[in-house]
């Protein structure tokens, strides 16, 4: 191959491999950036006003008496939580749009979550919980027919089984014999002769949506989580160009040979 053919290629082969490298880095900075400005990452308090960094949504910022009621404050939990609004027995824990805080007033206090709407109301008698040395709290059954579902700083969250349907206990880890209507998946399983809706989330009877099929007694039909890395932009890993424009490179040097005065 002639010099001049070289001359010409190499400096494509390397502008290739640069925007790859770039790309590949590019990539990997946007996954670790999280738009939070200064709020770090245990949150933090200006009086009432709760501020965390959401790993989804960013920075999110609410003020804890206008959520929760007039007794809530927002303080830190301990080291290992970091900061979050704190709410007394008797008070709303966990509102219908998802928003949780933590009760305090004792041992036993936790929140005590309505199966059928989401809302959560702190109460007595439901705590204390053993939170998990590694890893995340795995649903357990608790006392008084309870199905605990969460575990901070002892604090539990938990449901009433008997909420969902009068026959419906907590047993191997989960509320059995959900009543027809009410919510399941892996952790509320449907009675005998009902089935998990996979479109409603809740318990019906075979046959009552087309999308039945298919789904035994207690299934869920749930297929995964979504992807939180977003969309990815040109030059971020998984984008085709500069490989392409290498191998049209490479191909070209395989086409004209390496023989020397071609």
């Amino acid at each position: 191959m002639r010099l001049w053919t070289f001359a010409l290629i190499l400096p494509v082969l390397f502008a290739s491999l640069r925007a790859m490298a770039a790309g590949s880095d590019a990539g990997t900075a946007d996954a670790a950036a999280v738009p939070c400005g200064a709020v770090p990452a245990d949150g933090q308090c200006a009086g009432t006003m709760l501020s965390f960094c959401d790993g989804m949504t960013g920075l999110v910022s609410y003020d804890c008496v206008t959520v929760f009621g007039s007794g809530a404050t927002c303080e830190l939990v301990n080291m290992d939580v970091g900061y979050d609004c704190r709410v007394p027995t008797g008070s709303p824990c966990q509102t219908l749009d998802g928003r949780h805080a933590l009760c305090k007033g004792g041992a036993s206090v936790g929140c005590l979550i309505d199966a059928m709407t989401g809302a959560g109301l702190c109460t007595n008698n439901l705590g204390p919980c053993t939170e998990p040395v590694a890893g995340a709290f795995m649903d357990v059954c608790g006392a008084n027919n309870l199905l605990l579902t969460d575990c901070t700083a002892t604090v539990p969250d938990a449901v009433r089984c008997a909420d969902l349907g009068a026959a419906s206990t907590c047993m191997n880890n989960a509320c059995i014999n959900v009543a027809e209507g009410a919510p399941c998946d892996s952790n509320f399983l449907c009675a005998s002769g009902l089935q998990c809706d996979p479109t409603s989330q809740t318990c019906e009877m075979p046959g009552a949506h087309s999308s039945d099929a298919g789904f035994a007694d207690g299934a869920t039909g749930t297929t995964g989580t979504a992807h939180k890395g977003g969309c990815r932009g040109a030059g971020e890993p998984g984008d085709g160009a500069p490989l392409l424009v290498l191998l049209f490179v490479l191909a070209l040097v395989f086409r004209y040979g390496w023989r020397a005065g071609e």
